[in-house]
């Protein structure tokens, strides 16, 4: 179909032969090569994508297995979204635009550039990074206003008549349930439509932003947002780096050890371990597609930064306090404080209850403390059965 805008006619790029778009229809791409694209850091797998796209809520309107036992549709895929939304205005190195980062599971997220049309409107164009390079991702974070984080669980049907037709059963979080229609032409969509029995009645012209932003995105929300996409890399490495030390105080106050043990036992939990985990982390980026050295040392020194730093912040804990007791109680209670946050801030990202995540962390730190001062009480006693030195 012609683009409506002339402007995006000019695409300098290298047509190839038909390929599949990321929702599962065969389009015919173009990867992104040009000079107006050049901007985009050169990725190894884009193209340009154009089609049509109704939405409609979901009220019950379709029933999809009785579509596919009856052959109208066929099942294609089930996937989860987790769809960041970004701004990107004039002056910086990518072009301006609406940009969205689409992390679906896989190692790496892809990036859809919105260059006609914004999903309201039946026509819509887009370009497809499906290997954004690091480089493109930090820009478009760094230099973009994050507008929207939007999570949905799709399921997808492919017409058994209608080429390069796909009916989205979405349930969007916080939204409510849609189906998405999509087609290349006018003609398949109407055909398409009918065989499926929708009416305009159940038709929505919003985006899913837009109807996010409708039902209320708070300036703290964004912020928590910005904080975690920011620091996210870093939540394993604080939780560890709080668990491993407050287990080993726990054991070695418990064992009756001097504060002098008890500090090289927080020193281990710190770099010894924080290097065990850096390294086991670097090796998984190293076995993914496209891993840089650069990324392995960004993976070694988030990993290292939350395991060793944490623990470090029970010293002060040890050389103050006057007993076992209060060693063990205040740990635990600066535990919780960390934890609490930590999960809170997860929670709040992803809009779910915090409480129960939570309840959760503080359980699995209690029940921690608990075999630490088990295995300090327990151990010498057994060593001494067994006349063995300690």
């Amino acid at each position: 179909m012609p683009s409506p805008d002339a402007d995006h006619q000019r695409v300098d790029a290298v047509a190839e032969p038909p390929a599949e778009s990321p929702d599962g229809r065969n389009t015919e791409a173009t990867r992104v090569a040009g000079a107006s694209l050049a901007d985009l850091r050169a990725p190894s797998r884009g193209y340009r994508d154009e089609f049509l796209e109704l939405r409609h809520r979901d009220v019950g309107q379709l029933d999809l297995q009785r579509l596919s036992d009856s052959k109208v549709i066929a099942p294609l895929s089930k996937t989860r979204h987790r769809d960041e939304l970004y701004e990107v205005p004039e002056g910086h190195a990518i072009e301006p635009g609406i940009y969205r980062i689409r992390d679906e599971g896989a190692p790496k997220p892809f990036v859809t550039v919105k260059r006609h049309g914004d999903g309201r409107t039946i026509y819509s164009e887009t370009i497809d990074i499906m290997a954004p390079t690091d480089e493109l991702l930090g820009d478009i974070r760094k230099h973009g206003t994050l507008l929207a984080v939007i999570k949905k669980e799709r399921v997808t049907h492919k017409s058994k008549n209608e080429p390069n037709c796909l009916i989205h059963h979405d349930r969007v979080e916080h939204l409510g349930e849609f189906f998405d229609v999509k087609a290349d032409t006018a003609e398949s969509m109407e055909r398409f439509v009918k065989a499926l029995g929708l009416n305009r009645q159940t038709e929505v012209n919003k985006t899913y932003y837009e109807m996010r932003k409708e039902r209320g995105i708070s300036n703290f929300q964004l912020a928590v947002w910005k904080f975690h996409e920011r620091f996210e890399d870093y939540v394993i490495g604080v939780v560890g780096g709080t668990l491993t030390p407050l287990n080993f105080l726990a054991g070695f106050s418990a064992a009756g050890a001097s504060d002098g043990a008890i500090l090289v036992a927080i020193a281990l939990a710190a770099f010894g371990d924080g290097a065990a985990d850096a390294v086991a982390t670097s090796q998984a980026e190293q076995s993914q597609a496209g891993a840089t050295t650069k990324n392995q040392a960004a993976k070694i020194a988030k990993t290292l930064v939350g395991k060793a730093v944490v623990p470090l912040t029970f010293v002060p804990i040890v050389i103050g306090a006057s007993s076992e007791i209060a060693t063990i109680g205040l740990s635990l209670a600066w535990s919780a404080v960390v934890l609490s946050a930590t999960a809170a801030i997860q929670k709040i990202a992803s809009e779910e209850a915090i409480l129960p995540a939570v309840g959760r962390l503080l359980a699995f730190s209690a029940g921690g403390v608990g075999v630490g001062v088990a295995a300090g009480k327990l151990v010498p006693w057994v060593a001494q059965m067994f006349g063995i030195a300690t």
